[in-house]
Order: structure tokens, then C-alpha cells, then sequence
């Protein structure tokens, strides 16, 4: 892997990267997630769970390459994020259950909502990182 197979600059990712981890940080603090569903943010923590979803995506064969992680700080932000994988699989099984999306807070924006939990449902089937050579016609990005 190297910095080009990224649509983002390194310094940005990094910075979206410590913001995510201090978010998270924040809700591990405040049990917000442990609350009921109908005082939890129904469309922002199926969004937590798309956003953990990337060290998944990264991964080759179910696994990320040690290489991969060592090769840029990026990569090794985004690898550190997949020992929450757990916090996922808990905001998913919540907004799963038919049960929490019957409150005010799901159906207001039931459209949404509902878009959010499906991309987070599908795993590895809706991000798709690609390479320098699928940018075809693009100008080459520079550091």
C-alpha cells in the first residue's frame, strides 16, 4: 500500500482518524450507548458503525497486513481502529431489532435512518478503496 490509494491527504485522514477516536472516547464516557434506543441518536450510530467498518475493508484475505500497517501512520490509525469492532457489532444488533426502531427518534427520519442501517449492514459491500491505476484519466495527486 502507499499514500496514493487513499482519495484523502495523509494530514486529513489523520486528523478525521483522532477525531473519530476522541468521539468515541466521549460516548464511552457518557454511556450514551448504553441508554434505550429512543434517547440515542438512531441515524448517527449506524453512521459509527459504517465508519468501523473500514479497517475491515482494508483487510486482504480477512486479515490487514502487518507491511500495510507499518507502511504509513494512515494506515496504522485506521488498522488501531478495528479493536472496536465490538462497539459495531453492539450499535448494530441494537438498531436491528424491530423493537428499537419503534420511537419517535427512528421515525422522524425513517428514510435515512433506514439508508444508514443498510449500508451498515452490508459490511464490506458498500466501500470499496481503490487503487491508482482504477483512477484512470485523473490526475496523479500530489503529496
Amino acid at each position: 500500500m502507499t499514500p496514493d490509494n487513499f482519495f484523502l491527504p495523509h494530514d486529513l485522514g489523520l486528523r478525521i482518524i483522532a477525531g473519530a477516536e476522541s468521539g468515541i472516547a466521549r460516548i464511552m464516557q457518557t454511556d450514551t450507548l448504553a441508554g434505550p434506543p429512543s434517547r440515542r441518536p438512531a441515524c448517527r450510530e449506524p453512521g459509527l458503525a459504517i465508519g468501523l467498518l473500514l479497517p475491515a475493508c482494508l483487510a486482504i484475505g480477512g486479515e490487514i497486513p502487518r507491511e500495510a500497517a507499518r507502511h504509513t501512520p494512515l494506515v496504522a490509525a485506521i488498522v488501531s481502529l478495528a479493536r472496536l469492532a465490538p462497539l459495531r457489532e453492539d450499535v448494530i444488533a441494537t438498531w436491528r431489532d424491530p423493537r428499537a426502531r419503534q420511537n419517535e427518534s427512528w421515525q422522524t427520519h425513517e428514510d435515512i435512518n433506514a439508508v444508514m442501517l443498510a449500508a451498515a449492514l452490508a459490511r464490506r459491500g458498500f466501500l470499496v478503496l481503490t487503487y491508482p491505476e482504477s483512477r484512470a484519466g485523473l490526475p496523479k495527486r500530489t503529496a
